[in-house]
């Protein structure tokens, strides 16, 4: 185990372990989808076995909306107002 120590925003953390010593099989899984082709209909098969959080961007890097649509634990589909690409992070 390593102690962990940062300061945030002048606060002193510390704790006993750090982000990058706990294994892989542990840690969140997420995924990042590339939409290179305009849509306003965005079809993700992330595959993380899970209902995900999802944050999307257009390809400028800004923050975008859609009406998101989960029903299964694999894939999400995201409707849009009007064609874009960009990409999706799902955690």
């Amino acid at each position: 185990m390593t102690d962990y120590h940062k300061t945030v925003d002048g606060i002193d953390v510390r704790g006993g372990i750090a982000p990058n010593d706990i294994p892989i099989e542990v840690r969140d899984k997420n995924y990042k989808h590339e939409q290179f082709n305009t849509s306003d209909i965005w079809i993700i098969p992330h595959n993380l076995n899970k209902l995900c959080s999802i944050q999307t961007y257009n390809s400028d890097g800004d923050r975008i909306f859609g009406r998101i649509t989960t029903n299964e634990l694999n894939n999400i589909i995201i409707n849009f107002s009007q064609p874009v690409s960009g990409m999706a992070i799902c955690n």
